[in-house]
């Protein structure tokens, strides 16, 4: 019965939402481009995304745990009654290993997808060092480094969802930050359809212009040239990644628009 609901309620997204109202959810793989462009992304999902899942309590929690097991690891014997669950575990791993390649791409700038993947894997496998773990000292300051890790949630907050002003999803919030009556001065009315082109989310710009209208987020030759014959009235582009997003990409840009608008966060163009 589970299996027929899922199968019903992926049907009626398929069928009936994507039809009549359109679809932001992914429904192809986005793996790294090259093994130095994961490496990129794992870089910069280490330095934009760490903050948001641990305290450096419970970092360090982790480097004694895999040092403990590398140490340890002639002496280690699993009980044979948690013995399926680590296979069962290890399998587990594997299929989120295999996802993040397949999805590379989207763990740089969705916390969530790490939320989902390898966080709940941690919580069981830090179960799992707890019962094979047989020195009772070493229990207790696994118990002790838990409760330090919980106490610096405060940590995690200010260090992961504070505001980081280098990056492309806080630059373009703040440069979207009172545009609504920027647009209003410009007589642009809440009727004109926006297309936002080099949009690193398709909520942040639209929100803050109180405007409907398209968003382009992979500015690629194909998607740009295709997303200028959409109906619209207006284009925004972002100063700070428009050339090495947008124009270079798709050189014959500025032959194809006019410049209408420019201040030093957007420019707003209209196509000839």
């Amino acid at each position: 019965m589970s299996i027929l609901l899922v199968i019903f309620y992926f049907l009626f997204n398929k069928l009936y939402l994507f039809q009549n109202y359109g679809s932001n959810f992914l429904n192809y793989p986005l793996p790294a481009k090259s093994i130095l462009h994961l490496c990129e992304i794992i870089k910069g999902t280490l330095y934009y995304e760490s903050w948001r899942y641990l305290s450096i309590v419970q970092y360090i929690l982790i480097s004694v745990m895999i040092l403990t097991l590398i140490k340890r690891k002639s002496s280690l014997s699993v009980n044979i009654v948690y013995r399926d669950a680590f296979w069962y575990l290890t399998i587990c791993t594997l299929g989120v290993i295999i996802y993040m390649i397949l999805m590379a791409q989207q763990f740089i700038a969705h916390d969530y997808y790490m939320l989902d993947t390898f966080l709940p894997l941690l919580v069981f496998w830090s179960f799992g060092y707890y019962q094979i773990i047989n020195k009772s000292k070493i229990k207790r300051l696994f118990i002790l480094f838990c409760i330090l890790g919980l106490a610096a949630n405060r940590a995690v907050y200010s260090f992961g969802f504070g505001p980081r002003k280098e990056s492309p999803l806080e630059i373009t919030r703040t440069n979207f930050v009172n545009s609504e009556s920027t647009l209003d001065s410009l007589g642009i009315s809440v009727k004109h359809k926006i297309l936002l082109i080099d949009a690193y989310s398709p909520n942040l710009a639209f929100i803050n212009m109180n405007r409907q209208g398209y968003c382009v987020m992979t500015t690629s030759y194909t998607n740009i040239q295709k997303s200028l014959d959409w109906q619209y009235d207006y284009i925004i582009t972002q100063n700070f990644s428009y050339e090495n997003d947008v124009l270079s990409n798709y050189p014959n840009f500025e032959k194809e628009t006019s410049v209408f608008f420019k201040n030093d966060k957007f420019t707003i163009r209209t196509k000839k």
